[in-house]
């Protein structure tokens, strides 16, 4: 699975993709390379994209996933965790980056903020956005 994003491998897709683009496969729908701050509505508009997807709110029998959004210098981007068998929790860090695992998806984020990811580029902030649930029947 190395080139899947953060996005696809929290979801269960076989390749990237960019949350509000699941069905279109359009990934320039969901551009933040010029917004520079974290915001409510930020939060809400990476949320209503991935709801856009088939992805819910309302906890299901499917994979619960946590929504995140990280603040680099000059843009932010979004960032997803999937809750695995076990209560573990595990990210990936862009399309070629390598599986994480950890026990708590918040402390696995902060943790990234002033190291850089996947591009060398420094996380400087970081946001909680909420948890969403993937349906068993999504496709």
């Amino acid at each position: 699975m190395p080139h899947i994003n953060c996005y696809a491998y929290a979801v269960g897709a076989n390749k990237s993709l960019c949350p509000g683009a699941r069905k279109t496969g359009d990934s320039s729908i969901f551009d933040w390379h010029k917004v520079k701050a974290i915001t409510t509505e930020r939060k809400r508009e990476l949320l209503q994209a991935c709801m856009k997807d088939g992805l819910t709110d309302m906890p299901l029998t499917g994979r619960k996933i946590a929504v995140f959004i990280n603040q680099y210098s000059d843009c932010i981007d979004y960032h997803f965790y999937k809750l695995d068998e076990g209560s573990t929790w595990s990210d990936k860090l862009g399309d070629q980056g390598e599986v994480r695992h950890g026990n708590d998806c918040k402390l696995m984020n902060l943790a990234l903020v002033g190291r850089p990811d996947a591009r060398g580029d420094i996380i400087v902030d970081q946001a909680f956005c909420g948890y969403l649930y993937v349906p068993q029947n999504l496709k």
